[in-house]
């Protein structure tokens, strides 16, 4: 809720969107802190596993979710500080509000990549691997396969749209994985703001010179 639905694939709106929002960056932060705390409680459970083949799914579920965090990381603060330092500036220079929105539309292309392959590991590979591992350590049945479908769905999604864009829309993505979101403390739109297509343009021109100057 703090985060908000920034409106990705409209540049401009979402410039404006976030000029509104002081709180934007902090959250992004926050979203990064709670994520790697997620990565960390992972990182015990894997370590209280004892049966050889859930220690083994288990430490792969670790190393997924590390560098999940890791990519998430870099794609949620470059998201959430260039957006904000982008805002004002747009507002404060109306006569470069264009070239401003085409590089908010760059930073939009520049975060797809990343964003829907935090996706993929964060959340789709790590509760599949340790969905299976609490499975096969005795944990109840129903919670393992319950984390490995969730898992897998997303992970196949996440994949799906990174190779082919035009797959389905990127918002369904959001959709195959919010109970595991809420479990994580984190809003789907902190994380895959601009993982669907459209957040994408099929082409963003480049000017020689935008104009810009270095101040914001």
């Amino acid at each position: 809720m703090l985060h908000g639905d920034t409106p990705a694939a409209d540049a401009g709106a979402a410039l404006t969107f976030v000029a509104g929002r002081s709180t934007y960056a902090a959250v992004h932060l926050v979203a990064v802190l709670a994520a790697t705390t997620i990565a960390i409680g992972i990182m015990a459970l894997a370590g209280s596993l004892t049966r050889p083949s859930a220690w083994l799914l288990g430490r792969a579920g670790t190393t997924t979710a590390v560098i999940g965090t890791a990519i998430f990381g870099v794609e949620s603060t470059s998201e959430g500080l260039a957006l904000p330092e982008l805002a004002p500036a747009a507002q404060a220079h109306p006569g470069q509000r264009a070239d401003i929105v085409e590089v908010a539309r760059a930073v939009a292309a520049a975060t797809h990549g990343p964003s829907l392959v935090a996706i993929a590991l964060f959340i789709g590979a790590t509760l599949l691997l340790i969905g299976l591992s609490i499975r096969l350590e005795g944990y109840p049945a129903w919670l393992g396969i319950v984390g490995a479908i969730i898992g897998a769905v997303t992970l196949t999604a996440a994949v799906g749209l990174y190779l082919r864009p035009s797959l389905f829309p990127g918002a369904l993505l959001t959709v195959s994985w919010p109970p595991s979101s809420r479990n994580f403390g984190l809003q789907p739109s902190a994380l895959s703001c601009c993982a669907g297509p459209s957040a994408v343009p099929d082409r963003v021109p480049v000017r020689p010179s935008t104009g810009i100057k270095p101040t914001w």
